[in-house]
C-alpha cells in the first residue's frame, strides 16, 4: 500500500454556516494530509458558501467547491460530491462534523495493518450544537459486520452504526449508484451494501466529532424513517438469504419480521406499537379475546383485521390530553396510535356501560382508576403501551386492572420508570425566545440531571443554555408537571408484588449504563434505590382463577403494621401481620415483615422460616433478600446467606445494595 496515498474527502453542506469552518480546519489540521478535500453546496440560504469559496481561494491546489443553483437535497448532492473524487482512497462527511487531527493517519494504518479489510472507521464522540460532549460510541467491531450492522452491534455502547468511514475506491466503484427512494437512510443503505462484500476494521481512538442538533436524521418523523427502512430490508432480504448457516437463518427471519411490522406501521399509521403489539401477540395473544388497552386507542381496523380481538375497548385519560394542549411554549407532535379527537371538542367522558358483543369498539375517556363495576371479570387481556408512568394513582389503577379481567386473565405491559432512568425529565417540545428549540431527544439536562440536581440547581444549570423564562418552565416541567408521576422502578416492582396479581413475567428493558461515580452518587441520594440504568420494563401480569380473598384487606393489614412497629407498638403491629397472612398466605410482604419481628425478638428459627417462605413466594422480593441474608449472616449462616444473594442477583444485576451484600459475604 502507498506510503503517501491519495485521499479524497467529499464534503457536503447546507447552512451550515456556523459549522463549516471549524469542519474545514479540522481537515487541513490533518497529520495525513488529503489529497483533495471537495465541498459541495446545496444552494444554502445562509453565508456558508462565502466561507467556503473564501477557503477555495486560500487553497486552490487542495480544496475544489462547487454550488448548486438551486437545492438538490441531500441524496443528489452527495453523490454529486462523490463522484467528483479523484483519491485511491475516500472519504464522506457533513459540513456539521470534524475530526481528530490524526483521524486519516491512523485509519490509513489500520487499513496497512489489516490488508484484508477494504474500509476503516473510529469511534465516535457525539457533541450537541455548541460542541459540548454527549457521548462517546466507543469499542467498535472489526471484521464481517453485516450481521453487526443488522443488529445494531457495531459499538459496545450504543445502537448506532460508524460514520465517516474511510475506504478504497474498490468499494466505492462496486456502489456507487445511490437509491435515491431513500431519502434520509442513505447512509445506512450503503454501509449494509459494503458490509455485505467487504471487511472492515476499527481504529479503536475516537477520532470523529458527530453533531446532533435540529434539522438531523434524529428529528425526522418515524414515518420517513419507516419508510426508508422498508426499502433498504426488501434490498437486505437477497443478500442474506444467499449466506449459509443458522446466524444467516436468524436474520433472514427477522428481515421478514421487521418488513411486516414496519408495512403494519404505514398502513395503520402508528410507530412503536406494532413491535410492542407483536410482543404480545406472540407471549399472550389477542385473537378472539376481550381487550382493555389502558392509556391508547389503537385503530379499529388495526385491532380487528391484524389482531384478530374478539372486542377492543381502549380507556383514555382526558386529563393528559388536556394537558398536552393548554401548557405554554408546548408543541407536542401528533400522538400517532391514538384515536382521541381533539380533547377540548369532546362533549362525553367518563365510563358508560355496554355491551361487548364480537366486533364492538369501544373508547372511553375516563381514567381507568375510576373503572366502575360494569365493566369487572369482562376482560380475557388488558394491554397496556407508554402508559403506565402517567398514572398517578398506580395502585388503585392496577387494582381496577386486577378487577376488569375474567379470572385466569392476563395483563400485557411496556411502559417506561421515566424518573429513574437517565432521561427522566421527558421535556416535550419547548423553545426558546431565541427560536431555540428543547425537547425530549435534544435536552441540555445531563443523563441522570434531574435526579442528581434540585431544582435551583438546575436554573442555574440551564441559564448556560436559555434564557430565565424557558429554563424556568423546564425546571417546573421536570419536577412539578403532572405529566408523569415520577415513580422509582423498585416502585412499580413494589406495587406489582403487593397486587392481587401473580407475577409471570418483571423484565427491564432499554437500558443505558451508569458510570460507578455515577451509580454512586444516585444511591447515596436515593437510599434502597439501584435499578437506574432500565428506562423500561416489560411486565406480564396474570389473574388467579381463584381470587386469595380480600387483597385491599390484606394490603391494609399490612402497612398498618409498618406503621405500629415503625412507632414500636410491636404487639399490635404482630398482630396485624397474623392476620395479613392467615387472610392471604401467599402475600410475601406480610411475611417478610413478621420475620423482621422475629428476628428482633431473638426468635432467629421463625424468623427463618417466614423469610424463606417469602422468598419461595416471590424470589424477587428485594426486602426478603436483604432482610434474610442479614439475619443469616448474624448466627454465622455465611454461605445460606451468599446463596439467596447469589440467586436473587441473578434476575436483578444491576442491584447495587444487594451486590454489596455478597460482596462483604466474601462472595
Amino acid at each position: 500500500m502507498d506510503t503517501n496515498p491519495a485521499i479524497s474527502v467529499a464534503c457536503i453542506c447546507y447552512n451550515f454556516e456556523k459549522y463549516i469552518e471549524e469542519c474545514i480546519q479540522s481537515l487541513l489540521n490533518q497529520s495525513l494530509k488529503p489529497f483533495e478535500i471537495i465541498i459541495c453546496d446545496d444552494c444554502s440560504k445562509d453565508n456558508s458558501w462565502e466561507i467556503i469559496s473564501g477557503y477555495a481561494e486560500k487553497y486552490p491546489d487542495l480544496i475544489r467547491a462547487y454550488r448548486h443553483v438551486e437545492n438538490i437535497g441531500q441524496v443528489k448532492n452527495g453523490t454529486f460530491a462523490q463522484k467528483k473524487i479523484r483519491g485511491e482512497f475516500m472519504v464522506s462527511m457533513d459540513g456539521d462534523d470534524r475530526w481528530h487531527p490524526r483521524k486519516l493517519e491512523l485509519e490509513m494504518q489500520a487499513l496497512r495493518d489489516n490488508p484484508e479489510a477494504k474500509i476503516a472507521y473510529s469511534n465516535v464522540q457525539v457533541i450537541d450544537e455548541d460542541g459540548y460532549p454527549l457521548k462517546v460510541w466507543k469499542n467498535g467491531a472489526s471484521g464481517d459486520l453485516f450481521y453487526r450492522i443488522f443488529y445494531r452491534q457495531v459499538f459496545s455502547t450504543t445502537g448506532n452504526v460508524f460514520r465517516n468511514e474511510l475506504m478504497h475506491k474498490s468499494v466505492y466503484e462496486c456502489l456507487i449508484d445511490r437509491d435515491e427512494n431513500v431519502k434520509i437512510m442513505q447512509d445506512l443503505d450503503f454501509r449494509y451494501r459494503a458490509a455485505s462484500r467487504f471487511k472492515i476494521v476499527c481504529t479503536g481512538e475516537t477520532l470523529v466529532y458527530y453533531r446532533q442538533h435540529g434539522g438531523g436524521i434524529h428529528n425526522c418523523s418515524a414515518e420517513e424513517l419507516d419508510r426508508d427502512n422498508l426499502i433498504i430490508y426488501k434490498k437486505i432480504l437477497p443478500i442474506v438469504s444467499k449466506r449459509e448457516g443458522p446466524e444467516a437463518q436468524d436474520m433472514r427471519v427477522e428481515v421478514e419480521r421487521r418488513i411486516g411490522i414496519i408495512e403494519s406501521q404505514l398502513k395503520y399509521e402508528l410507530t412503536y406499537h406494532v413491535p410492542y403489539a407483536e410482543l404480545c401477540r406472540k407471549a399472550l395473544g389477542f385473537e378472539g379475546k376481550d381487550i382493555l388497552e389502558v392509556g391508547g386507542s389503537l385503530p379499529k381496523a388495526y385491532v380487528f383485521a391484524q389482531l384478530k380481538a374478539r372486542s377492543w375497548s381502549c380507556v383514555e385519560s382526558p386529563e393528559y390530553a388536556l394537558f398536552n394542549k393548554d401548557q405554554p411554549n408546548f408543541s407536542l407532535n401528533k400522538n400517532k396510535g391514538s384515536n382521541m379527537p381533539n380533547i377540548s371538542e369532546c362533549t362525553e367522558t367518563g365510563f358508560k356501560d355496554t355491551k361487548l358483543p364480537q366486533g364492538q369498539y369501544n373508547l372511553f375517556y375516563a381514567n381507568i382508576e375510576d373503572l366502575p363495576e360494569e365493566h369487572f371479570s369482562r376482560y380475557d387481556l388488558v394491554f397496556s403501551i407508554a402508559a403506565f408512568e402517567h398514572i398517578h394513582k398506580f395502585p388503585q389503577a392496577l387494582d381496577k386492572m386486577y378487577m376488569a379481567l375474567k379470572p385466569g386473565g392476563k395483563l400485557f405491559a411496556m411502559f417506561s420508570p421515566i424518573w429513574s432512568a437517565h432521561n427522566g425529565h421527558r421535556l416535550p417540545d419547548i423553545r426558546d425566545k431565541y427560536g431555540k428549540l428543547f425537547n425530549y431527544s435534544d435536552s441540555p439536562i445531563p443523563a441522570w440531571g434531574h435526579l442528581i440536581m434540585r431544582p435551583a440547581d438546575l436554573c442555574q444549570y440551564l441559564y448556560r443554555f436559555t434564557d430565565k423564562e424557558t429554563a424556568d418552565l423546564m425546571v417546573y416541567h421536570v419536577y412539578n408537571s403532572p405529566q408523569i408521576n415520577r415513580f422509582f422502578t423498585e416502585d412499580y416492582m413494589r406495587f406489582f408484588r403487593q397486587s392481587r396479581f401473580k407475577i409471570i413475567k418483571m423484565e427491564d428493558t432499554f437500558f443505558c449504563k451508569t458510570q460507578d461515580k455515577t451509580q454512586a452518587i444516585l444511591e447515596g441520594l436515593y437510599p434502597g434505590r439501584s435499578r437506574f440504568t432500565n428506562n423500561g420494563m416489560q411486565v406480564i401480569l396474570e389473574r388467579p382463577m381463584e381470587d386469595p380473598g380480600d387483597m385491599a384487606e390484606v394490603i391494609y393489614l399490612n402497612q398498618q403494621g409498618e406503621d405500629l412497629f415503625e412507632r414500636e407498638k410491636t404487639e399490635a403491629a404482630f398482630e396485624m401481620f397474623n392476620k395479613a397472612i392467615q387472610l392471604h398466605p401467599g402475600y410475601a410482604p406480610a411475611h417478610n415483615n413478621l420475620a423482621v419481628m422475629l428476628w428482633h425478638a431473638d426468635k432467629i428459627s421463625q424468623a427463618l422460616t417466614h423469610f424463606k417462605k417469602a422468598l419461595e413466594i416471590d424470589p424477587n422480593n428485594r426486602d426478603a433478600v436483604i432482610n434474610s441474608a442479614r439475619c443469616l449472616e448474624s448466627i454465622s449462616e455465611i454461605e445460606a446467606a451468599k446463596d439467596i444473594c447469589t440467586t436473587y442477583l441473578k434476575d436483578n444485576q444491576v442491584d447495587g445494595e444487594v451486590a454489596q451484600i455478597l460482596s462483604g459475604l466474601g462472595g
